[in-house]
Order: C-alpha cells, then structure tokens, then sequence
C-alpha cells in the first residue's frame, strides 16, 4: 500500500487496475483497522498537492537501483552497501511501525532522499556520457511543474489569481472570450476539462501569502479560530498552557501562533489529561496550568474539578482560563 501510492499517473484507467490489483492481493486486509491510520480507505488515486501526491519518477529509479546495484559486476563500495541496507531497512521500518495512512507519501521524504544517493550511483555505473542524466534531471523538472503551478493547496503561482501576473492580461481575456464561448458550446467537452480547469483557480501564491496562514491552507477555516485563542493567551502573557487534544487534532500551528518576543520568556507547553500511554509521563504540577487550549470536547471536567472558566469557543478551539 505504501509502494502503490507512488504509482498513481494522470491516466484514470491505470489507477483502477493497479487499486484492484493490490485489493485482490490483500483482501479483507486491505483496510485493516490495526494497520490503517483511523478507518482510512485505501485508494489509489492522482493527485497535484503536497499532502498526498505520490513520487512516481523517484520511486521507479529507487526501485531499479535496489533490484541492480547488488548485481553490478564490480564489488560496491562498503557506503553504498551501507545506504542500501540503510534505505532497505528504512521502508521495512517504516512500514511496520506506522499504520497506512493517505497521505503517507510525504512521511516517506527522508525515505527518497537517502535513496537518492543510490540512484545516483547507478546512473554514474551504467553511463559514461551526460545525456542519460541530462534527460533524467530535465524529466524531473518538466514533471514538478504542475505541483508548482497547479498545486490545489499551496501553489506557487495560481495562474490567473487576482494576485498573479496573468489577471487582467490578455491572455486571460482571450481565454474568457474565445476558449470559454468554445468550451460552452460543446457540454461534453466542458465536462472533460472542468476538473483540469479548476487547478488555475484554487488557491493563492505561496509568495503572497502570509507566512503564518500556510500553514491552514489545507483546511483555511479553522485559522481565524486558532489565531483568536493564541492571541487571547498571548496578551494575557501567562508562563504555562495546557492542551487537550485528541490524537490527531492540530498541534503545531498552536506552537508557530504563540510565539512572542524572547524578552518574555518561553511559554511552558505541556499536555494534560492524556489518556493513552503517554499519560504516565504527566507529572503533578502540569495538570493545573494557567491556560488550557483544548481542541476535544473533554474540556468541561477541568471546569467541573477546578473551576477553569471558558473565555473562548469555536468549532475547532477553546480557551479556558484558571480563575485567579
């Protein structure tokens, strides 16, 4: 499942065959709660964005390298035997102590990067002239365009955004005019295109946007409820902060939001009422903090044991305050 990810292409028909392939192979295992992060489905799908695109160029050069650097003729250095056992036992880990999760294809980065060494190495092997890596390295930038320019979340250019050189330009009066009265006469045509067409117009520039609003762009409406309970607890200046929050509730953007001036002092993060085997960890004085920014619905026992006031809600976030 891990490996079938990488292989999804453009082409729909390919990805049917190969999640069919890998369905009947696994069978009843194939969304196996004990090996699936949180009742996800596994699907082999395309996708242009950076949560869950697959790396299919990278994956079939690492593929090869393993199955033919053991076989080179001359003996292999002992580092490239090293990264190559390395890498090998980086996927076996990997696989075995994660569960498969959709977007587990970024978690395999450091995997791609340590197996970039031996790519290398078998490029440098098997050719003696520039051309093979000249056309390896052009492939993989005529490939990363669309992830540049189409990505669904955070593209780097958003072609015709009212905030990219093509808006008002015309290029994109021509597209309105012409292509647009083309496509629309044509409903079969227009159905086709739609989810391509779509790619131009989601999202904004990764350049023009606020460093601090990347990192929601994946689910942009939960930023305005974050960035009002950060402030809260910024502007009260407290020394120590609790959360509640469940196992796969957002945690890190708390951290970026709640960053302050060195002149006052880190603020003390920790976690509470955590119920899973971490919990043993807690010690006495992190269960009553100043503050708590509880992401859960598990907060009212914290008002109910030690008075804490509610000073904040949303969908997404609270804020309880320790009465003075």
């Amino acid at each position: 499942r891990n490996g079938a990810v990488h292989l999804a292409t453009p082409v729909d028909r390919s990805n049917q065959f190969l999640n069919e392939f890998i369905v009947n192979l696994l069978g009843s295992e194939i969304n196996n709660p004990s090996s699936t992060f949180q009742n996800s489905k596994f699907q082999v799908a395309f996708y242009i964005s950076d949560d869950d695109s697959g790396n299919l160029i990278h994956f079939l050069l690492l593929t090869l390298s393993f199955f033919t650097i053991p076989w080179l003729k001359n003996n292999q250095p002992r580092t490239i035997n090293s990264v190559l056992i390395s890498s090998a036992l980086s996927i076996i880990l990997f696989s075995l102590f994660f569960k498969w999760q959709p977007w587990g294809g970024r978690l395999q980065t450091p995997i791609f990067l340590l197996g970039s060494v031996l790519i290398a190495y078998l490029i440098d092997k098997l050719t003696t002239k520039n051309i093979i890596p000249g056309v390896i390295i052009t492939v993989f930038l005529i490939t990363s365009i669309p992830y540049l320019l189409m990505n669904t979340i955070r593209p780097v250019l958003p072609l015709w955004e009212d905030d990219t050189v093509f808006y008002n330009t015309k290029v994109k009066e021509f597209i309105y005019t012409r292509v647009t009265k083309f496509v629309k006469q044509r409903p079969t045509l227009r159905k086709n295109l739609t989810p391509i067409a779509s790619l131009f117009y989601e999202g904004r520039s990764v350049i023009h946007t606020e460093r601090k609003e990347l990192y929601f762009l994946g689910n942009f409406i939960d930023y305005y409820s974050y960035r009002s309970a950060t402030k809260i607890i910024r502007d009260n200046d407290p020394h120590k902060i609790g959360l509640m929050m469940d196992s796969n509730d957002w945690e890190y953007p708390i951290w970026v939001l709640l960053r302050q001036p060195a002149s006052k002092g880190p603020i003390q993060i920790n976690h509470i009422q955590v119920e899973d085997i971490s919990g043993r960890l807690e010690s006495p004085q992190d269960k009553i903090p100043e503050y708590i920014l509880a992401t859960n619905n598990k907060y009212q026992k914290m008002i109910d044991l030690h008075g804490y006031e509610l000073v904040y809600t949303s969908g997404s976030i609270q804020v309880l305050r320790l009465p003075d």
